[in-house]
């Protein structure tokens, strides 16, 4: 069963810093850890995420791929308890079926990649907005504007260090 560089690099990282709490620079918990000789910056909510099932469970190749599917599932929860809200039961399951088998969940799904992360925190944005489209308040979209600027952001910081 061979790993791709990136999954390398994150599973290696994550059984340092599990262990010594230092990332392979030495660095002490970095936000954005550097990889792949000084060549790649991994997302820190994939990392830490990764980190705590190491720290957890005992690290293997099945748990590092294993998270992902765990997100994904998340996600496929997600999405069918938010349909659940306004749709029927039989259309909830087919909504959650849908994105399941979507072949870039189908891909991306079981490898230990950042590439499906913003998925739940798009889902929970989203939701934020519907709860705001039913009842208008105030700390509902403070609460999603604040959770979509932490992902603009994560993801411009990483782009411009």
């Amino acid at each position: 069963m061979g790993l791709t560089e990136d999954e390398t690099a994150f599973g290696y990282n994550a059984i340092l810093l599990s262990r010594t709490m230092h990332d392979e620079n030495g660095r002490f918990f970095p936000i954005f850890v550097l990889s792949n000789n000084g060549t790649d910056w991994k997302q820190p909510v994939t990392q830490y995420y990764l980190t705590l099932l190491f720290k957890i469970f005992t690290p293997s190749i099945f748990l590092l791929r294993f998270s992902s599917v765990i997100i994904i599932v998340l996600c496929v929860f997600l999405i069918y308890r938010f349909s659940r809200i306004e749709y029927s039961n039989k259309l909830s399951i087919i909504a959650a079926l849908l994105f399941l088998t979507t072949p870039l969940i189908m891909i991306q799904g079981h490898m230990a990649l950042d590439n499906i992360m913003p998925i739940p925190f798009t889902l929970i944005w989203l939701f934020f907005i519907f709860l705001y489209n039913k009842k208008p308040k105030i700390k509902i979209p403070i609460r999603a504007c604040f959770l979509k600027l932490l992902f603009i952001k994560d993801g411009t910081t990483m782009a411009t260090e």
